[in-house]
C-alpha cells in the first residue's frame, strides 16, 4: 500500500530518442500511477528540468546532441536539481561501462530490452530512497527553523538581561578603581552585580542565582528588580 502511495505521487521524466523506447518505458509506469513526462533529446530534457520538479530521470545514454553523460553531469551540477536521482537507460553492461555510469553520478542503470519487473523494482527502490531523504531534510529544516526561533529568543533575552545590568555598569563610576570579570557559562546567566550609592554608602551586591541560561536569566532580573525596591524604593539598607 505504502508503495502505491508512492509511485502515485512521483513524477518521472523519461529522456530517450527513440520514440519506440519512450512508448514502452511509459506504458510500463503509467500504468502503475506514476506521472511520466517524456524527453526526445537532452536539451528537451534540460528545459523540463527547468520548469518542473521530477523524482526520478530515465535516462539514455546514446542519444543525438548532448548525449546522456553531459546531461548527467548538467543535472548535477545545476543546484535546484542535483538531488533527482539519475537512471541511465544502456546496452552495455560492461564493468567499466558500470563504473563510468556511477562516477558521471547515476544511482542506477536500467539495460535493454527492459524487464518489466526489474524496471518497476529499480524505479520502486529509488523513488523511495528519494522520498526517505525528502522527508529527513525536511525534518531538517524544521529543526533548523525552531533552533532558530529559540537562538533568536535567546539573543534577545540576553540584550533585555544586559540592559538591566547595565544600570549598574553606569554606577561604577563611584568607584575611582575596579574591574569586572563577568563570564557566563552560557548566552544567559544567573549571576549578575549590582551597585549603588545611598547618600554617602556604596551598596554592592554580586549575586548567584540558581540556574543558567533562561530561568537564571529570569532570576537575575528579579534579584535586581527587589533589590531596586528594597534598597532605592523602600531605603532599606
Amino acid at each position: 500500500m505504502q508503495q502505491d502511495i508512492i509511485l502515485n505521487q512521483s513524477s518521472v521524466l523519461v529522456v530517450d530518442d527513440n520514440v519506440k523506447n519512450l512508448q514502452i518505458l511509459g506504458g510500463i509506469l503509467q500504468n502503475e500511477g506514476l506521472q511520466v513526462e517524456f524527453a526526445i533529446d537532452g536539451i528537451s530534457a534540460l528545459s523540463w528540468i527547468e520548469n518542473k520538479e521530477f523524482d526520478l530521470i530515465l535516462l539514455d545514454i546514446m542519444m543525438y546532441g548532448i548525449d546522456g553523460f553531459e546531461v548527467c553531469s548538467r543535472i548535477k551540477e545545476n543546484h535546484n536539481s542535483s538531488e533527482i536521482p539519475i537512471i541511465f537507460i544502456t546496452a552495455q553492461t560492461d564493468s567499466d561501462s558500470i563504473v563510468k555510469w556511477f562516477e558521471k553520478g547515476a544511482v542506477d542503470y536500467i539495460t535493454k530490452p527492459f524487464i518489466k519487473n526489474e524496471l518497476l523494482a529499480r524505479v520502486s527502490t529509488q523513488l523511495n530512497i528519494k522520498r526517505t531523504k525528502d522527508q529527513v531534510n525536511n525534518y531538517l529544516k524544521d529543526i533548523e527553523e525552531k533552533n532558530k526561533n529559540i537562538s533568536d529568543s535567546i539573543e534577545y533575552a540576553s540584550y533585555i538581561q544586559n540592559a538591566v545590568i547595565s544600570t549598574s555598569e553606569n554606577n561604577l563610576r563611584i568607584l575611582p578603581e575596579h574591574f569586572i570579570i563577568y563570564l557566563p557559562k552560557d548566552i544567559l546567566s544567573g549571576d549578575f552585580y549590582w551597585i549603588n550609592k545611598i547618600e554617602d554608602k556604596v551598596i554592592i551586591a554580586v549575586m548567584d542565582c540558581t540556574g543558567h541560561g533562561v530561568p537564571g536569566a529570569l532570576m537575575s532580573i528579579l534579584g535586581n528588580t527587589l533589590l531596586n525596591e528594597i534598597i532605592l524604593g523602600d531605603h532599606i539598607q
